[in-house]
């Protein structure tokens, strides 16, 4: 829900949380910044299941291990590359700019 310990980290691998400052299996909210990725670990350096989140989410609910579980992360850049933008026949891309510029999601 957003509250409680907070903790700002940038790019980077945490192999540990407590190497950003945060408590081990703590995690229960992330609010993401528009130009990176969050991938989120169950276990220390980066073992067992993951997730990956491109967006805030206000509760961790949805990661398959469970929220208050995380043990490691990686904050990544995320690709703006319009390669790769050709949606199939059941589905759309979304462009940020004019003309089909810009980065697709």
């Amino acid at each position: 829900d957003f509250g409680g310990h907070c903790v700002v980290a940038g790019l980077g691998e945490f192999q540990r949380m407590n190497a950003a400052n945060f408590p081990d299996d703590a995690l229960s909210s992330v609010r993401v910044g528009g130009n990176v990725q969050l991938q989120l670990f169950e276990r220390e350096a980066f073992e067992g299941e993951s997730t990956t989140y491109y967006g805030s989410a206000e509760t961790l609910s949805d990661v398959a291990f469970g929220p208050d579980r995380a043990s490691s992360f990686k904050v990544q850049a995320r690709s703006f590359s319009t390669t790769g933008c050709q949606p199939g026949p059941s589905q759309v891309a979304l462009f940020v700019d004019a003309a089909y510029g810009g980065y697709c999601v």
